[in-house]
């Protein structure tokens, strides 16, 4: 259904190493997201005291690292990413683009008018990887422009002779992105295999497309608050009365929302960076392909990095003007035991194939969806 070499090739390895043990396969889940949470740490204090600078403590930004990436490790959004074997392209895919964005700063140091090759190299083959493993990265391309644009600030005029480099800088990560998504596409569209055929155009347009879009990228903000009926597939979004309200109503906030932040945007950088990074890095997970449906929460997996980023350095910024660390820090430890709690309430349902079909099948919306016709029963009987 997907293009996703590195991750199977991951599969082939496992599987040659240690058969269908659930523990290595789960331990390997494991260890992939509690790399991908120190990481995030490590790379969200070097770009909090970045852009912060001298008006943050060391101490601040470190605290607000740390809850940050806990907050986000610890969200019950990140159960079924990790808990679930074949999700595992989720947390795989977005470490190697970590390892991308760390090299990528790197090649880019405060106050240098160029940038270094070595580093960039280095990052443009971790971006490679994760195209590689699952095309839910293609668009990194993009939240790469964001940042220069607004967070390194080297996008040259149009009258600048780095321009040329600067542009071919970015067309080396969007190559083989396009190559990656031209094979998704492809098996998407014509060899469906188990799965149900892909609309087309014509019965769901691109204006529909593009309102529902807008009301994913809102449901992917909420979820990130209000997380619920986690885990069974989302039904398809039908013309009932509340979904036609939510899908009116969501596109034009984040419509609007949008416009402000871009025109506020010399007043609030950071504000934007975060605003329009989550947009470009969420592109893949928006319904483009696929039937109209609400993101799953696994779709929450990268985008919710850039947001939880973005929450970090406001707690910052209200931290310096309200002079209350303290109590900043203590409203964040009960978040994250909060957040622990939630996630273990969620994590039975994953303790067997059995339990977890069983809740597919029981779901309002399952007879609806075509992808599940005749794969719940045999699904049953295979032990995870």
């Amino acid at each position: 259904m997907r293009f996703k070499p590195v991750h199977w090739f991951t599969g082939w390895i496992l599987h040659r190493q240690f058969g269908l043990n659930p523990v290595a396969w789960h331990g390997f889940n494991l260890l992939l997201h509690v790399g991908v949470a120190v990481g995030f740490f490590l790379l969200l204090r070097q770009i909090l005291a970045r852009w912060s600078g001298e008006a943050a403590t060391e101490s601040m930004i470190e605290s607000a690292a740390w809850l940050a990436a806990a907050a986000w490790a610890l969200h019950p959004l990140r159960v079924k990413s990790v808990a679930w074997v074949t999700a595992s392209t989720y947390p795989m895919a977005t470490g190697w683009l970590l390892m991308s964005f760390a090299l990528y700063l790197r090649a880019h140091p405060p106050g240098a008018n160029g940038f270094g090759m070595k580093w960039l190299l280095g990052s443009w083959i971790a971006a490679v990887f994760a195209y590689g493993t699952y095309p839910h990265t293609v668009s990194y391309g993009l939240f790469l422009i964001v940042v220069d644009w607004g967070y390194l600030k080297c996008v040259p005029s149009w009258r600048s002779p780095e321009l040329w480099r600067w542009l071919g800088k970015m067309v080396a990560f969007f190559i083989p992105a396009v190559a990656a998504l031209s094979a998704t596409l492809w098996v998407r569209f014509f060899d469906i295999g188990i799965f149900s055929d892909t609309p087309d155009l014509g019965s769901i347009g691109l204006s529909e497309r593009a309102i529902t879009a807008l009301a994913i990228v809102g449901a992917l903000l909420s979820r990130l608050v209000w997380f619920y009926d986690l885990t069974p597939n989302l039904p398809h979004i039908d013309l009932s009365f509340g979904n036609v309200v939510i899908v009116v109503s969501v596109p034009m906030a984040v419509a609007i929302v949008s416009v402000v932040i871009w025109i506020r945007r010399r007043r609030l950088p950071m504000t934007a960076v975060v605003w329009f990074g989550f947009l470009a890095i969420s592109l893949p997970c928006l319904g483009f392909t696929e039937k109209l449906t609400w993101p799953p929460d696994r779709y929450s997996y990268l985008s919710h990095l850039v947001v939880v980023a973005g929450l970090a350095g406001g707690g910052i910024q209200i931290c310096r003007r309200t002079h209350a660390p303290r109590v900043m820090a203590g409203l964040g430890c009960l978040l994250v035991l909060g957040l622990l709690i939630g996630s273990l309430f969620q994590l039975p349902m994953w303790t067997n194939s059995p339990t977890f079909f069983g809740k597919l099948v029981e779901h309002p919306s399952f007879d609806r969806n075509p992808r599940q016709a005749g794969r719940a029963c045999a699904a049953n009987v295979v032990p995870v």
